[in-house]
């Protein structure tokens, strides 16, 4: 009898679970939406909303007053004047990883989002710092104008600008992997005497085919992924001190499809090439310094006239004959004057088969103490000519640490 009974009592606790349980599923449940809110905007007449925002205004010039917390799809200020001045005043705004921290506004005001500077900054942990599309504006590629960043830190952030003009970023910090700078279709572009800390890459690209990029890439220093260039006209790269990450997949300047590209006075180091020029016309590398590279100092290919003199290429060899200091696939190009020392190659020229053109003329180059000295990479025998050793007199030929006759000519 007592059996009976408690099968009967397990039988009723489980039916009313399961009646419990019923009247739980029968309700609707709504998904939780992600809710967009903006912090402070900068209205195009000056004012500033909401009134209480934590923001001061001077004139053009507006003060942040406070540290500032975003949440996850939350936007710290939209910009929508022309001609101000955004002061950080030294305080930070932080952990916004769903929205951009810097909006311009400018669908429906006519070119007002120009002449805007962006100062004093601390912005860490925000995924999207500045994402402005100049053609997103009323005025296709001509919306943001006069845009400068100084004297910011940003740490763990992105900045990503597209069809912009005029454009000055000097004396800013980027830290952290996942800081970055892209610009895109832009012109009139100067990044100067900014600091990176072991930060992502930085990449300018592009120019609308009737503007020339006149960008100016100089006295940047500390670590980085590298610098990538394309699709540019007249764009310098100078004077830029940079330490990648000792990976082969690494580049420490980059530039491809480009027309007038100087690259000079760069000290480079541990990345996996050191400058690498793809498809470059005009294209003058001299005065850099490039050291324990995987791969090659200096690497161009396409890059017809190319000069490439004055340079310091030391200790790149990954292995004992893989890496080097020069390797140039292009035609007619000239190789003076430079010092190559231990790496695994000294100079290599390669000679595609296709093409029958004189290649080099390598003149006033100290090789030293490389695994290989120099060598012609062709796949069929190269036309006499295709390279020449010397420059006659008096300038001669190249100094060679191997050679044990006499320099009875003095070339």
């Amino acid at each position: 009898m007592r059996m009976k009974v408690l099968k009967r009592s397990t039988f009723l606790w489980i039916v009313i679970i399961l009646l419990i349980l019923s009247q739980i599923f029968t309700f609707n449940i709504e998904p939780v939406q992600a809710e967009y809110s903006t912090i402070i905007t900068i209205k195009n007449d000056g004012s500033i909303s909401p009134p209480t925002a934590p923001m001061q205004r001077n004139g053009n010039i507006y003060l942040l007053t406070e540290n500032i917390t975003l949440g996850m799809y939350d936007t710290f200020c939209v910009i929508q004047k022309s001609n101000i001045v955004i002061d950080g005043n030294g305080f930070e705004v932080a952990d916004g990883y769903g929205n951009t921290v810097f909006s311009f506004d400018g669908s429906t005001y006519y070119n007002y989002c120009r002449n805007v500077s962006i100062r004093n900054m601390i912005v860490r942990n925000c995924s999207s710092i500045i994402n402005a599309n100049g053609s997103d504006g009323p005025d296709y590629n001509d919306y943001i104008q006069h845009m400068t960043l100084t004297n910011n830190h940003f740490i763990n952030g992105s900045i990503i600008l597209w069809w912009t003009d005029s454009i000055n970023i000097t004396d800013n910090e980027f830290v952290g992997s996942m800081s970055s700078l892209g610009e895109y279709y832009v012109s009139n572009c100067i990044v100067s005497r900014n600091k990176f800390v072991d930060s992502g890459a930085i990449s300018l690209m592009y120019s609308s085919e009737d503007t020339n990029t006149n960008g100016l890439i100089s006295d940047n220093q500390g670590s980085t992924t590298g610098f990538t260039f394309g699709g540019l006209r007249n764009i310098t790269i100078s004077n830029n001190t940079l330490t990648g990450p000792n990976s082969h997949d690494s580049t420490g300047i980059d530039i491809f499809s480009s027309y007038n590209g100087t690259i000079i006075g760069n000290n480079l180091r541990n990345f996996g090439k050191g400058i690498q020029a793809n498809q470059v016309t005009n294209c003058l590398i001299s005065e850099n310094n490039a050291s324990n590279i995987w791969g090659y100092g200096i690497y161009i290919a396409y890059c017809p006239g190319a000069q490439i003199s004055k340079n310091f290429l030391t200790n790149s060899k990954r292995e004992e004959y893989i890496g080097g200091g020069i390797s140039a696939w292009s035609s007619n190009c000239t190789i003076s004057n430079n010092v190559i020392s231990n790496n695994g190659n000294g100079i290599i020229i390669g000679i595609p088969s296709s093409d029958n053109v004189p290649y080099s003329r390598i003149y006033g180059n100290h090789i030293i103490n490389n695994t290989y000295q120099a060598r012609i990479s062709s796949d069929k025998t190269p036309p006499v000519g295709a390279v020449v050793w010397d420059n006659g007199y008096p300038t001669g030929g190249n100094y060679w640490s191997d050679y044990v006759g006499q320099d009875l000519n003095y070339d």
